[in-house]
């Protein structure tokens, strides 16, 4: 994807199938995941606050548990948030970043970096935590120990990529800055291991852009757009 005007000019001249059986065939892994993430996170809705702690550790995950035998919470982390319910933010986030993303990469490639990405952020934000935590910091203790859940990394991280992906040149630069500095803002005010890790996702998020999905179909139009998809290497 070249910019912006591009995808405008291109959305203008075939506009795409509005119906909801054209926005499902174009957006399945955004609509997918967002119902999924949705349903699982509502079900938690009437939970007294004991009872959803006892979930988060059970299915949700400290940064210091990377390191141990429960490690495999990663999986199941990202399906309920840290608190009962889903907010309207989360929403905006999942739905904005997957479908910018898949628009431009297709479905599975979408699919792949929204979980994988939001495994690297893991780990690498474990990582950075057990380093600081020997300076025996009470927020920074804190913040490894503490169970926690949610989607926001991996929402944050597809949106990162996919802003690269649209805007390769200035824009992104300067779209990105202002992700990450809203970000490293965010450290002061909420939990520190939830501000750290949507931090690592941008990075990770732009990384994913530039050297995996390095060459994403250009522009990938909406199949109902009637015209076939065009590759880097043919345009």
């Amino acid at each position: 994807m070249r910019d912006l005007s591009a995808l405008l000019n291109a959305w203008r001249a075939y506009p795409p199938d509005r119906s909801p059986r054209g926005i499902i065939r174009e957006f399945p892994a955004t609509i997918a995941i967002t119902a999924i993430i949705t349903t699982t996170s509502l079900a938690t809705r009437g939970m007294t606050e004991t009872r959803y702690e006892l979930l988060l550790s059970r299915i949700g995950m400290s940064y210091a548990e990377v390191w141990e035998r429960d490690f495999w919470h990663l999986f199941t982390a990202t399906f309920i948030q840290s608190e009962p319910g889903i907010g309207l933010g989360m929403l905006v986030l999942l739905l904005s970043g997957l479908a910018l993303t898949e628009l431009q990469i297709g479905t599975w490639r979408t699919v792949l970096t929204f979980f994988t990405a939001d495994w690297v952020c893991t780990v690498v934000t474990a990582t950075l935590l057990r380093g600081l935590v020997h300076l025996d910091i009470a927020r920074i203790t804190e913040g490894f120990h503490d169970y926690d859940a949610g989607s926001s990394a991996a929402g944050v991280a597809t949106l990162a990529a996919g802003i690269v992906l649209l805007f390769p040149n200035r824009l992104a630069r300067i779209a990105l800055a202002l992700l990450l500095a809203w970000n490293v803002a965010s450290i002061g005010i909420i939990e520190l291991g939830t501000a750290m890790v949507h931090t690592v996702a941008v990075a990770v998020g732009a990384l994913y852009a530039q050297v995996i999905w390095r060459h994403p179909i250009a522009p990938r139009l909406p199949t109902s757009f009637g015209v076939h998809r065009v590759t880097d290497a043919q345009a």
